[in-house]
């Protein structure tokens, strides 16, 4: 088992799917599907791009690039990620 992008999991956790978030960030479902499946392709990524994912789940864009996301499970106040 292959281990999940943080993308994926930061969309998880804000109880998004892919389709979703494309729609809520302006970016096709193709292109949040290449940047969770291939992490040269997010690193790739206009900041643009980034900017409207990481405002529709509520972190910053270095939040995409964390290696471990548990950072925000322990956060006494994790609603920074989770659905408003």
């Amino acid at each position: 088992m292959t281990k999940k992008a943080t993308l994926t999991n930061l969309r998880e956790l804000k109880q998004l799917t892919q389709e979703q978030l494309a729609q809520k960030s302006g970016i096709s479902v193709r292109t949040i599907v290449s940047y969770e499946n291939d992490q040269s392709k997010l690193r790739k990524a206009s900041y643009e791009n980034l900017k409207s994912i990481a405002n529709v789940l509520n972190v910053s864009v270095d939040d995409i690039f964390l290696e471990d996301i548990s950072v925000f499970l322990k956060l006494p106040n994790h609603s920074k990620i989770t659905q408003t």
